[in-house]
């Protein structure tokens, strides 16, 4: 019979909402493919965490290649991430360090200032 392999799992404070404990959250969920949260020593709600988890998955699902599948799928979660506050999104916002995917707001990229005729929100995947 084979062994079992140990695994050591991270254990993750979400008692604080910042950049850096969701950026752990997604790196858990990447390494692992799973991730168990206790929610009864934190304030968040089941709906707040519910909703958070369908923005990861569509963050996820965006890095990952997915998108053409899982929009067809199920296009009410694009639908729910861009409708969500600009604080949420701005969390995944493209950078100029370097990074370049994630969002991105209204008027940001305008390829030519003074002939710009239709303003886009997007989500942007890099190849790289």
């Amino acid at each position: 019979m084979a062994s079992e392999a140990e695994i050591q799992l991270p254990v993750i404070d979400i008692s604080s909402a910042t950049a850096e404990v969701g950026k752990q959250v997604i790196d858990a969920a990447r390494q692992y493919g799973f991730l168990y949260i206790d929610t009864a020593s934190s304030s968040f709600s089941k709906e707040e965490i519910d909703s958070t988890f369908k923005m990861v998955s569509i963050i996820l699902s965006i890095f990952q290649g997915n998108q053409t599948s899982m929009f067809k799928t199920n296009p009410t979660q694009a639908q729910e991430f861009f409708a969500s506050p600009i604080e949420e999104k701005k969390e995944v916002e493209i950078r100029s360090d370097g990074q370049n995917m994630g969002w991105t707001a209204m008027h940001k990229e305008t390829l030519d200032p003074e002939h710009q005729q239709v303003a886009t929100t997007l989500f942007h995947r890099s190849l790289n």
